[in-house]
């Protein structure tokens, strides 16, 4: 149940409460309740409910940026990779931001920090040195190695010099 739902359930037992003590002659106060009304919207259950309906709400925005997106990317730019970052994002409003000004969004994912950067910058190496890998080498190894790295500024170092990158596998 909502918040709301759940303050009113309270007070309607608090009152009922109330009066049940006061036309048996008790108390005239009010029923302590042991669990407060914020309290219960923490329970697991109901903070489950939270999550799955903002994930839900994160999807539908990034279908919604797709439908803008896809035909206005530009040749290498893959679908995949923007969409990883909006994920990153976290929550439907940064994606519909991201909407809004999409033109501004994805240039600004490359001075993007933390998470968002990071998929970014590894997205953006990854179109040109996949093509290069030796013999062997698959590229979702190399990109373990540069998730576990976590450094945007070592991935940008391998997108100036990828031929370096490539010889040191």
């Amino acid at each position: 149940r909502k918040p709301k739902e759940l303050r009113k359930l309270v007070q309607e037992h608090r009152e009922a409460a109330t009066e049940a003590s006061g036309s048996a002659g008790s108390r005239a106060s009010a029923v302590e309740f042991p669990v407060q009304v914020e309290d219960l919207t923490q329970t697991p259950r109901v903070q489950g409910e939270v999550e799955e309906k903002a994930r839900i709400a994160l999807n539908d925005a990034i279908v919604s940026v797709r439908s803008v997106a896809e035909s206005r990317l530009p040749a290498d730019l893959l679908w995949q990779d923007v969409e990883a970052a909006l994920l990153k994002l976290g929550s439907a409003e940064e994606v519909n931001v991201a909407r809004q000004s999409l033109d501004d969004f994805l240039a600004s994912l490359s001075t993007h920090r933390g998470e968002v950067g990071l998929t970014w910058a590894i997205a953006r190496l990854q179109a040109v040195v996949e093509c290069m890998l030796p013999p062997g080498v698959k590229w979702q190894e190399l990109e373990t190695i540069l998730v576990e790295q976590n450094s945007v500024h070592a991935i940008m170092a391998a997108m100036r010099s990828p031929e370096e990158l490539v010889s040191s596998l």
